[in-house]
């Protein structure tokens, strides 16, 4: 799941499946902003997938696979929140994530690697809000060999 619009993290996470599992053509990276291979559905963090500007029907798709990427968090042990911030003003992606956290009932862990890992780590604890069967680890980018 990315929340860039870009497809860098695509075609990496494309040539890692291709190497690692040889029947399988590719990652499917979910971005939860929209994308630029289909600008027609990009939208900004402090949007949200229902807007009353968009039709029926781009709200039922964005919805759907809003749905879908979502089932598949509920079912994660662990989560990696690489270089997010989790700022308050996106609604969408913290909707998300303390939706997913919420329901999991298999997630056991979840990983910040972020050099302002303190303020995303008390934003974490904010969406798990009463769950304290998960364990939060934390990491600066530049050194992902020791916790902090």
């Amino acid at each position: 799941v990315s929340t860039n619009w870009d497809t860098v993290i695509d075609a990496e996470a494309d040539r890692w499946v291709k190497e690692k599992y040889y029947d399988r053509e590719s990652a499917n990276v979910f971005h939860l902003h929209g994308s630029i291979e289909a600008q027609e559905h990009l939208y900004l963090p402090s949007e949200t997938s229902m807007e009353n500007y968009r039709s029926d029907e781009e709200n039922y798709e964005i919805g759907y696979k809003h749905a879908a990427t979502y089932r598949f968090l509920e079912e994660a042990n662990r989560i990696v929140l690489y270089g997010l911030s989790l700022d308050p003003l996106d609604a969408e992606l913290n909707l998300f994530l303390n939706g997913a956290f919420k329901q999991s009932k298999t997630l056991r862990e979840i990983i910040i690697i972020n050099p302002d890992y303190q303020k995303v780590r008390k934003r974490v604890k904010i969406l798990l809000f009463a769950r304290t069967d998960i364990t939060i680890r934390c990491f600066k980018p530049e050194n992902l060999e020791t916790e902090v």
